[in-house]
């Protein structure tokens, strides 16, 4: 990713999503196989999450541009 294109991915992590008391006010939930994870539109980039809320975690499962940042693998997390 372009440095600068990571820089404000990151920075919008930092405004948007640390210590925020409702992650979900500003993503979008995913449908299909990706049900139950969350999507963050930042520019023309897309930021895939799970939300657990028991504690209170927000896990970056992918960033990426529009095109591809739906195709991965769900890790299995306990």
């Amino acid at each position: 990713m372009d440095p600068f294109v990571k820089q404000v991915v990151v920075s919008w992590i930092r405004n948007k999503l640390d210590g925020c008391a409702n992650p979900r006010q500003f993503g979008k939930p995913l449908q299909g196989e990706l049900t139950g994870l969350w999507r963050y539109r930042v520019a023309n980039y897309r930021i895939v999450a799970r939300i657990d809320d028991d504690r209170i975690l927000i896990l970056i499962l992918n960033v990426g541009d529009r095109k591809s940042v739906y195709r991965f693998k769900i890790p299995r997390i306990k």
